[in-house]
């Protein structure tokens, strides 16, 4: 079973549905990827509370953490077949990645495809986090 299979069906989720909830992955080879999933999902950020870019909440929460994890993995196994890691927060920038998704908008009532940015990097005491995410252009709609 490959890394990534095993993280995929070794993932726990603490605190659903809550602004303090965090999805939990372990790759089965000493790495665990922390995504902080209930702020980032919950809150507005400027660019949705000023009907920018749609907001997360008018989106089904499957479709958006399934977007996050995946990019996030293909991420992981970049730096893996680089035989590179993720910078420590703290100890410079952390690495942003970028994925597009159909994201609800309430105000068009249409789907809108937009690029999601969130921050990725290692944690002092070696895991991987996603401490943040939010959306930042709609790219297009349907």
């Amino acid at each position: 079973m490959s890394e990534i299979q095993y993280a995929l069906s070794h993932c726990d989720v603490y605190n659903a549905g809550t602004e303090q909830e965090i999805i939990k992955l372990d790759f089965g080879n000493g790495d665990y990827l922390d995504i902080k999933f209930g702020h980032g999902y919950r809150d507005d950020h400027k660019s949705q509370s000023r009907g920018i870019v749609p907001p997360f909440s008018s989106t089904d929460r499957k479709h958006v953490l399934s977007a996050l994890i995946s990019a996030a993995i293909i991420g992981y196994a970049e730096h893996k077949y680089n035989n590179t890691q993720y910078p420590v927060f703290g100890r410079g920038r952390p690495e942003y990645l970028s994925c597009n998704m159909y994201l609800y908008n309430p105000k068009t009532l249409r789907n809108e495809l937009t690029k999601i940015e969130f921050s990725i990097g290692r944690k002092a005491n070696g895991r991987i986090e996603i401490s943040d995410f939010y959306p930042i252009a709609v790219i297009g709609g349907r």
